[in-house]
């Protein structure tokens, strides 16, 4: 499907080594907000932020009940093996903080 046109389904199966990327919900599940509030933490190690296939420069993308896109942020590096996207959008503000725990990892 062409970017942007909130025609996605995902293909994300029990094992997350087929799964795209940055299907995170797929991998993860999906993230209920309680008190407009949401704190996750997750362990991925299919999303580097580094090498050929980082998700530096990438966005993160969060989607309301309906598929709608409430937010979005660009990806960006802070310092080595660590990222933020910030989110401010039409209400709905926050932060994804990355990071990649070992400086083996690819």
């Amino acid at each position: 499907h062409a970017a942007g046109d909130g025609d996605y389904t995902s293909t994300c199966t029990a094992d997350v080594s087929q799964c795209e990327v940055g299907d995170l919900s797929g991998k993860h599940g999906m993230l209920t907000a309680t008190q407009n509030s949401i704190t996750a933490f997750f362990t991925d190690t299919y999303l580097p932020l580094s090498g050929a296939n980082t998700i530096i420069g990438r966005s993160i993308v969060f989607h309301n009940s309906s598929s709608a896109r409430i937010a979005c942020s660009n990806i960006q590096e802070l310092r080595s093996r660590s990222a933020v996207a910030t989110l401010d959008y039409s209400g709905v503000r926050g932060r994804v903080r990355l990071q990649q725990q070992s400086p083996w990892d690819p």
